[in-house]
């Protein structure tokens, strides 16, 4: 394009190597009274795309573009589905293509990106996906097995009453390796039926230890749990600093391969949804939300993660 003349169109941008390289050579070309465009998805917030959207939307637009954004949902409005029916000879409904191509993604990233026009920020998730793939296993186990195993069995339990949900995750540990082998998800469920789902767990013979969110709506369950397992059970209050070394601790277990998690899209969301955030006194905070939850998977899992940390045997001290 150099020395050249004329309308320029950048076809997605972020997937040149050197992006700033490329729009420093393509706008010159344009001085005679051509038109730049640029065309793309985001691929990260860090993209150059991304900056010239934010100059636009946040900054006052000073360098005067046309921002034209089109995700999926607009595109569908507008009639795309039976455009696409047409030429594939396909019979399927608005729903029906919206759904099917949701489900197709790999993750809810590549759906935010590639067809919700959102870019997803790696730099700020505590967990990437570089980390959590290489412990994606198929390992999932019924009741009756956690009955038979001879493992030691480890569990951890984030409550919710009403808005968030109660996970209960129980992992068994083979080796220095400690495997997801039942989760239970509860939404809007009242105390009496919890305690069904979780006492069956906290009775099984090679339970060793299960830390169980015992906030001020938890607090009532934990107690009665106590009285009735004993050393079993220990209550967490969490408090900024306990979920940071909670959250620092599962994260090395994953960087260190001494996890296997089952394959359940929800369940990498939640551990992609924990953002790091330092705070105006210059502290770290750890939070995040998806769509059904507050990352309350992830706060199960390092829950369940500092019971193996603080396994005692009955009547013993903690190790």
């Amino acid at each position: 394009m150099a020395g050249k003349g004329g309308d320029i169109v950048l076809d997605e941008f972020v997937l040149h190597q050197d992006q700033r390289l490329l729009y420093k050579v393509a706008k010159p070309v344009t001085t005679w009274g051509g038109q730049l465009s640029i065309i793309s998805t985001h691929r990260g917030a860090n993209s150059v795309f991304n900056q010239l959207i934010r100059e636009i939307l946040d900054r006052g637009n000073p360098m005067g573009w046309s921002l034209h954004t089109v995700p999926l949902l607009k595109a569908v409005a507008q009639g795309l589905v039976k455009r696409i029916n047409e030429k594939a000879g396909a019979n399927e409904t608005d729903e029906e293509f919206l759904k099917r191509i949701h489900a197709e993604c790999i993750d809810e990233d590549q759906w935010k990106q590639e067809y919700c026009c959102e870019p997803a920020d790696d730099s700020t998730a505590f967990l990437s996906y570089d980390i959590i793939q290489p412990c994606v296993a198929d390992c999932m186990k019924s009741f009756r097995y956690l009955l038979e195993c001879g493992n030691p069995l480890w569990l951890g339990m984030d409550f919710g009453r009403f808005r968030d949900l109660t996970v209960i995750d129980v992992g068994e540990q083979v080796g220095d390796v400690v495997w997801d082998r039942f989760r239970i998800e509860l939404h809007n469920t009242p105390y009496e039926q919890q305690k069904d789902e979780l006492y069956p767990l906290l009775a099984l013979p090679n339970l060793r230890r299960a830390c169980i969110d015992a906030g001020s709506w938890g607090n009532q369950l934990v107690e009665e749990a106590k009285k009735r397992f004993g050393w079993k059970v220990e209550p967490i209050i969490f408090n900024p600093s306990l979920k940071e070394q909670m959250a620092y601790a599962l994260r090395a277990a994953f960087q260190d391969k001494r996890l296997r998690i089952d394959g359940d899209p929800k369940l990498r969301e939640d551990l992609r949804g924990i953002k790091k955030e330092v705070t105006a006194s210059g502290n770290i905070r750890l939070d995040g939300s998806c769509d059904d939850s507050h990352c309350d998977r992830f706060w199960a899992k390092a829950l369940r993660h500092h019971a193996m940390s603080r396994r005692r045997e009955a009547g013993g001290a903690v190790a």
